[in-house]
C-alpha cells in the first residue's frame, strides 16, 4: 500500500516481493546491518513478529548500562553504538534480548494459544543468534505450530510495564552475515 498498489492475498506475492518487504519494514528498520552477528537475527526476528519497534525495546533493556538513552525503540546511534560495545559477550546480550521477549509475551491475550508455539520459536531463534555470535554452525530455522502468529503490544491484556518474525530461509541467508 505505501507504493499506492491495490492489496493482495499474502499467498500471491512473489518471494522477490517478500523479502523487499522484509528488508524495508524490518531489516532496515533496526539497522541490521549496524548489529553484531547473532544479535542482528535475534532482534530482526522480533521486529518480524512484534513489531520494530517492541523489538528495539527489548535490545534497548537488555543493553542494560551500556544503553544511556531512553527506551524509546528507536534504533538510534546510541542503541547502535551500545550494541557494538557489547560485543565481548553477544551471547548474553541475546540471551537478555530473549528473556525480554519470553517475559513479553504471556501478557497477551492469545498467550494460551499461541504461548508454546512462541515460546518453542524464542528458544530457536537464541539458539541460531548464539551460534552466529559466536561463527558455529546453527541449527536450521524450523516452522513451528503456533509460532508463526504476530506478537504485538497492542493485544497485551496490559502492557507490562517493566518486562523483561517470520523471515524465509533463502532471506536468511541473504542478508544475515552467516559464520565464515
Amino acid at each position: 500500500m505505501s507504493k499506492g498498489l491495490a492489496t493482495q492475498p499474502v499467498r500471491s506475492i512473489t518471494s522477490q516481493k517478500r523479502f523487499e518487504i522484509y528488508d524495508r519494514q524490518y531489516w532496515d528498520q533496526v539497522k541490521g546491518d549496524h548489529l553484531p552477528a547473532g544479535v542482528d537475527y535475534v532482534v530482526f526476528d522480533g521486529a518480524v513478529k512484534s513489531g520494530p519497534k517492541q523489538s528495539v525495546i527489548w535490545l534497548q533493556r537488555a543493553l542494560g548500562s551500556l544503553y544511556e538513552g531512553r527506551i524509546d525503540g528507536v534504533m538510534g546511534l546510541r542503541t547502535i553504538a551500545a550494541a557494538v560495545q557489547s560485543r565481548n559477550n553477544d551471547d548474553a546480550l541475546i540471551d537478555r534480548i530473549c528473556d525480554q521477549r519470553l517475559a513479553f509475551l504471556p501478557h497477551l491475550k492469545t498467550w494460551s494459544t499461541s504461548g508454546r508455539g512462541w515460546g518453542a520459536r524464542v528458544a530457536e531463534v537464541r539458539s541460531i543468534g548464539q551460534a552466529w555470535s559466536t561463527r558455529e554452525t546453527p541449527q536450521a530455522a524450523n516452522f513451528i505450530a503456533g509460532g508463526q502468529a504476530k506478537a504485538f503490544i497492542e493485544d497485551a491484556r496490559s502492557v507490562p510495564a517493566a518486562a523483561l518474525g517470520d523471515a524465509a530461509a533463502c532471506w536468511r541467508a541473504r542478508h544475515i552475515r552467516l559464520p565464515v
